[in-house]
């Protein structure tokens, strides 16, 4: 078997990069394109062979792309467990579209780097694949824009068979057609976001509900605790612990909503074994849900071909907590720049961004014996007033910058800081460079320069080296830190992961 895939392998890849057909870019309006990657990648503590084929169709306003990933382990076979349900063939699709946003319809299927609502104060920069490959998430954004009074409707979910990160919004130009100069182009708009699982990222291998972490069998989803660490379930098991404590059958049977304060009375008194009241306190608990709700504006001041200059706000709220404004803003676009500065101010347990680049990674995290939720997370956030700004441009064609940074003050305010920066290069600006970006974030913090590595910190990075005119030597890195022992530091190898990937890509 490993013999047949390393001569597939062979055989495949000569052609790629023999082939002399004009690259056609991903972007074109008609036509097809193939990318593949062969190489190398290490992930969940192992290192695997790396077959990877993009191929991407576009006719008119439809678009298909797929993604074809082969896995092969040391002994060059396939990774099955991608290739055995229904939904694993799904999860091939990377994405499937249809027009974009302002069309009367447009619709996008598969994976989505960079989603924002709005001015970005609930939803900014939210991607479904910062788990990629080990996690494959199929998102879906729907919209359209109507006839009449501009209006525009779009829907969006971040993996369509969970349905738990869910996002919309509506907009208008109420007063588009009354002929009244200045405000007929006041753009209104209302949106929202929800979670309706925020331990939805906790791994759970087996589907029973009970994540890894607290489940004895977490691949068997028939059984989950062995409260007497014999190796067999307390559901098939009767057998007490020894140690004259209730035991989780008991408990389990005895169990009603309004018994919580019972069943920590019983574990106060030392009648309850400490990891039995953990499991049955996180099986009897409800998915933690979090919304949020926003409405803003924006009014064109200045439209010319030299300037575009517009004055915003947004207001937005996370049910059960606080809010937080933007106002005033303003946006320009002017020459090769394009700018944002706003004044802003957050009242307590309010976050802004709340679904960020990181979100699917922060929406939970485990803490030894317990989950902390980003909910949590900001209920002991004071509120704060301060500004942010951003400038996007592109130097002389050859690099496109960015950079956003956010400074906030008040009472006991330690964490107001918050910086994102990208750079790329324009291809074979340099010799041999065909790709050349590095982007990186870290927010909620007292210095950004006082250590770049913090639980709300990332570096993503890629470069590519010609080899022939279809094919590229291309390199990927990320960087990412969990405080696991919750000391707001990132210490050890243990608290920093790194992924890198190298390989080959190939287009035609």
């Amino acid at each position: 078997m490993k013999n047949f895939y390393l001569f597939l392998i062979f055989l495949i890849l000569p052609l790629f990069l023999s082939s002399q057909d004009a690259n056609i870019d991903s972007t074109s309006f008609n036509g097809v394109s193939l990318n593949g990657e062969f190489g190398s990648i290490s992930f969940g503590g192992q290192s695997y062979t790396r077959i990877r084929l993009l191929p991407e169709f576009m006719i008119w306003k439809f678009g298909v792309g797929l993604d074809i990933d082969l896995l092969l382990d040391s002994d060059g076979n396939i990774v099955e467990e991608d290739w055995d349900e229904f939904e694993d063939y799904l999860n091939k699709i990377y994405y499937v579209r249809f027009g974009k946003r302002g069309d009367i319809f447009y619709t996008k299927i598969g994976g989505f780097t960079n989603y924002t609502l709005g001015k970005g104060l609930i939803m900014n920069g939210y991607t479904n694949m910062i788990n990629f490959p080990e996690l494959r998430q199929i998102g879906v954004q729907v919209g359209g824009k109507l006839p009449f009074a501009g209006i525009n409707m779009e829907f969006f979910s971040s993996n369509y068979t969970k349905n738990e990160i869910l996002a919309g919004r509506l907009s208008a130009i109420p007063l588009e057609s009354s002929g009244m100069p200045f405000f007929n182009k006041l753009n209104l708009g209302f949106s929202f976001a929800t979670d309706r699982n925020q331990f939805g990222n906790i791994s759970d291998k087996d589907g029973d509900k009970y994540p890894d972490v607290f489940d004895d069998f977490p691949d068997n989803k028939n059984y989950h605790l062995d409260s007497d660490s014999d190796g067999y379930a307390d559901e098939i098991d009767s057998d007490l612990d020894g140690d004259n404590l209730l035991d989780y059958e008991y408990v389990k049977n005895n169990w009603t909503d309004m018994d919580s304060l019972l069943i920590e009375e019983m574990l106060n008194a030392g009648y309850l074994d400490d990891d039995i009241y953990r499991k049955i306190m996180y099986q009897y608990s409800e998915k933690d849900a979090i919304s949020i709700i926003g409405f803003d504006y924006e009014l064109p001041l200045i439209q010319t071909d030299l300037l575009y200059l517009s004055n915003y706000a947004e207001f937005a709220k996370i049910i059960d907590h606080s809010y937080g404004v933007i106002l005033p803003g303003f946006y320009s676009k002017f020459l090769i720049f394009d700018m944002r500065l706003e004044f802003r101010h957050y009242s307590d347990d309010f976050e802004p961004n709340f679904f960020n680049q990181l979100y699917d990674v922060e929406r939970s995290i485990v803490f030894g014996d317990t989950i902390l939720t980003k909910e949590q997370t900001i209920k002991n956030i004071n509120s704060s007033t301060g500004w942010y700004g951003s400038v996007t441009t592109q130097i002389f064609n050859l690099m496109f910058f960015n950079i956003s940074y956010e400074d906030m003050y008040g009472k006991d305010i330690q964490n107001g800081k918050s910086i994102w920066s990208s750079i790329y290069l324009k291809p074979n600006l340099i010799p041999k460079i065909s790709t050349a970006k590095i982007s990186y974030t870290q927010t909620r913090v007292d210095n950004i320069f006082s250590d770049y590595r913090t639980p709300t910190s990332m570096i993503d990075g890629k470069i590519g080296f010609n080899i022939t005119p279809n094919s590229q030597l291309v390199g990927l890195y990320q960087e990412r830190y969990i405080d696991m022992n919750g000391d707001n530091k990132i210490e050890g190898k243990e608290e920093v992961l790194k992924t890198m990937n190298f390989g080959i890509e190939i287009s035609f």
